[in-house]
Formats: C-alpha cells, structure tokens, sequence
C-alpha cells in the first residue's frame, strides 16, 4: 500500500493542464506496480492465517471489505474532486487525499502487522 501511495502522489505532482504523457508517466509506473504487488495477497482464496474450516467465510469477509472499501473511498474520492470550480484543481485535491490516505492506511497495516510465533503460526 506505501508503494500504491507513493504512485499515486507521483502522478499527481505530474498532472497540468498543459502536461504531456512523459510528466505523468512516471507515476502511472509507480501507481501501476505499487497496485500490482499487493494485489495477489488481496486475491488469495483464503488467507494463511485463516484455519481450513473457515476458509470460505474469511475469503467471503476479504472479498467485501474490498468491495465495500473501493465503493465508499471511490465515491469520497470523487466528491472531493468535483468540490472545485476547476477541474484541474479538483484532480490535485482529490489525488492529495487519496495519497495521503492510502500512505497513512499502509503505514497502519505496517504497525498492526503480527509476527509467527516460534512454531510458525500467527496468533
């Protein structure tokens, strides 16, 4: 997720009005691959830390919480966007918050994260 916020704050500080493909270019790349790494751990059927007999609730409960969150964040998203008189300006606010957001949301999901035990289970 710190990746997928670092992209998105590249490609913002990359949009103008007046800009080309190559000012923005590198932040799609980093967006693109920010985006692309976390994305195979939110597909597992089920996640390692779930037991066997709870796969097809804890696969269900990651598949909504994806959903849910995507909706709602897109939909805050876009009403900070249109807020603005420009769309220009609409566009910076809206990728700052977005940016911002998934970078504190990464470095939470980095504090919270548990260890293995030393039999390799996680509590």
């Amino acid at each position: 997720m710190v990746g997928y916020g670092i992209g998105l704050a590249a490609l913002v500080s990359g949009m103008s009005v007046g800009g080309s493909l190559l000012a923005v270019l590198p932040g799609l790349a980093l967006y693109g691959f920010g985006g692309g790494s976390r994305s195979p751990r939110c597909s597992w059927p089920r996640p390692p830390e779930s037991r066997p007999w709870r796969q097809g609730v804890a696969s269900a409960l990651a598949s909504t919480a994806l959903q849910m969150g995507a909706s709602v964040g897109l939909a805050l998203i876009l009403l900070i966007a249109n807020s603005s008189n420009t769309v220009i300006n609409g566009l910076h606010t809206a990728g700052w918050v977005a940016a911002a957001g998934t970078l504190l949301a990464g470095a939470l999901a980095l504090t919270l994260r548990r260890e293995p035990t030393a039999l390799g289970h996680r509590p």
